[in-house]
């Protein structure tokens, strides 16, 4: 039997496969795992006009939130480069919006070498939804 961090890589890895990026040659796959158990792949999508790129994590988050799901557990992130991607910026406040509490971040280098992290350890003050609007 496969276990959540293999299946997950598999998952990011087909994802990754079908990225779109003729201009950084970088290919970078995403897999997600929400708190029921339910799996969403993304991958990254690049365009000429460079502020319209969408990362893997975008990619991903959309489809969780298209198919009506919010809370992730995991994320594991894959790409062509001899390095592990973590998440960028953007994706980190991104994720954020969604993270379970024990939310963790896998990622991996094309020699299959990953890194687990809890989210809480790579974007430790994150602006929350708590943090728009009234507040006590």
């Amino acid at each position: 039997m496969t276990n959540k961090i293999d299946l997950m890589c598999e998952k990011a890895k087909q994802a990754q496969a079908q990225a779109y990026s003729p201009y950084s040659g970088c290919e970078v796959g995403v897999c997600i795992k929400t708190t029921d158990d339910t799996y969403f792949s993304g991958c990254n999508v690049e365009n000429a006009s460079y502020a319209v790129t969408a990362c893997a994590e975008v990619s991903a988050v959309t489809a969780m939130i298209t198919a009506g799901k919010y809370d992730i557990t995991d994320v594991m992130i894959t790409s062509n480069k001899g390095h592990g991607f973590p998440p960028c910026g953007k994706c980190r406040q991104l994720l954020s919006e969604f993270a379970a509490p024990d939310m963790t971040i896998h990622f991996t280098d094309s020699d299959g070498q990953f890194v687990s992290l809890p989210f809480s350890d790579i974007f430790p003050h994150a602006f929350q939804p708590k943090h728009v609007g009234d507040t006590e």
